[in-house]
């Protein structure tokens, strides 16, 4: 919903983007992330959504019913894995917000409420006297996600950048200042896999668009010093031992399972089984990737799949976490995870759905194409499909992406 409304159809519009993106900003524990999951299957508007959420629900019982023959499966792995998909599935297959949610009202309340809350976090550790990047790391500029949550800013961010850069000429009140605090969450935490990732979907449109040069050239030299010494002070040790990059390597790990388990290759072996969100926090491994600790739920544990497959790789450096410290370095990402869990089929369809709409279809554009271009890289280097904060971030592109060709196709 990129048009917008006057008086009171306003105030309604704002009010619920508003309360949408509080409830999706708040402090990040056990009992919120059911907040988290349900919230974008609320306010997203697709006709077929009930179907496809009993498909995908139909899917992951299917999966896990022909898993139980071959291995104990962890029912609520399962189930918390499912729920924690279903808003990256909904905006892979097209859903879009309800038109009681203005897109750019609810990105720009997104990054504002991120923006406040990451400041607060910083200002607890003496910020402006003690600068991050200086005097501690940015992984600290989380909103009020906790450790591991500069990642979510950092989308919410170029989701932000994206929709000032592309979308937001066509509102009456258009400011710099939303751009300004778009481009400060995009760039201050130090998720650079993310950043890269914008940067580089984001140079798609620079030659053409002066602004959005400007914006690729500034987020290019402001990261590039911390790039290159990230870089040089990335631990190489996972990748010594195992002989490969670890991003090259998890796929060495999918076709070992499948050699083993060749209808995990058509069926999968279940969401939650092998690598996603919810296998990682029943392993033993999973505090040596994580700060948070482990749920104690009944029927979650780590399968079968993940503890001959994966968890040993990352357990061979319980002493040294650093080697699995950054995200770069993880033997596992989306693209290798959802092949094991959902199947090559279903990964497929999955994938193509999106590349059929945002690259391959009639309508395409450029601004469609950079954020297929920002998605896949995530998809394909880190784990972010079974984040709900990723799957909303789609369905708010979809929205905006499809609301423009609407009212370019009207004129």
């Amino acid at each position: 919903m990129l048009n917008r409304p006057n008086g009171s159809k306003h105030s309604y519009t704002k009010y619920h983007s508003v309360l949408a993106a509080i409830l999706m900003l708040l402090p990040r524990v056990s009992a919120t992330y059911a907040i988290y999951t349900i919230v974008p299957i609320i306010i997203s508007d697709f006709e077929r959504r009930f179907a496809l959420i009993f498909f995908v629900l139909f899917a992951s019982i299917f999966s896990i019913a022909i898993a139980s023959f071959r291995f104990e499966v962890s029912p609520t792995a399962s189930l918390l894995e499912f729920a924690l998909t279903l808003p990256f599935f909904l905006g892979a297959f097209g859903a879009r917000l309800r038109k009681s949610i203005d897109a750019i009202d609810f990105v720009r309340a997104l990054n504002i409420g991120a923006m406040i809350a990451s400041f607060i976090s910083l200002w607890n550790l003496g910020f402006p006297f003690r600068l991050p990047y200086l005097h501690y790391a940015p992984d600290y500029y989380y909103s009020f996600f906790g450790l591991g949550g500069a990642k979510i800013v950092t989308i919410i961010g170029f989701l932000g950048v994206y929709s000032e850069l592309f979308f937001s000429k066509s509102t009456s009140r258009k400011h710099p200042f939303w751009l300004l605090a778009s481009l400060l969450n995009f760039m201050l935490p130090s998720f650079l896999i993310g950043i890269v990732s914008g940067v580089v979907a984001l140079s798609l449109s620079a030659i053409r668009k002066p602004l959005i040069a400007f914006v690729t050239i500034v987020s290019t030299v402001a990261v590039a010093p911390y790039f290159l010494f990230r870089l040089e002070n990335l631990s190489g040790n996972l990748g010594s031992s195992l002989g490969l990059h670890p991003k090259i390597y998890q796929f060495k790990i999918s076709l070992d399972y499948f050699t083993q388990d060749t209808l995990a290759l058509v069926f999968g072996v279940g969401p939650g089984q092998f690598g996603g969100q919810a296998a990682l926090w029943a392993s033993p491994a999973g505090d040596i990737i994580s700060s948070f600790s482990r749920p104690s739920l009944p029927g979650l544990f780590a399968a079968e799949p993940h503890m001959s497959f994966l968890a040993p790789i990352m357990l061979q450096f319980a002493s040294s976490p650093s080697a699995l410290n950054s995200s770069f370095n993880k033997p596992y990402s989306s693209m290798s995870v959802m092949i094991v869990e959902y199947g090559l089929l279903f990964t497929i369809l999955v994938f193509s759905a999106m590349a059929f709409r945002f690259v391959l279809g009639k309508h395409r554009s450029a601004k469609s194409i950079s954020f297929f271009i920002f998605i896949m890289m995530l998809l394909m280097i880190d784990l972010q499909h079974d984040s709900p904060w990723f799957g909303l971030v789609v369905i708010i592109a979809n929205t905006l992406i499809y609301s423009d060709r609407d009212k370019h196709e009207k004129r």
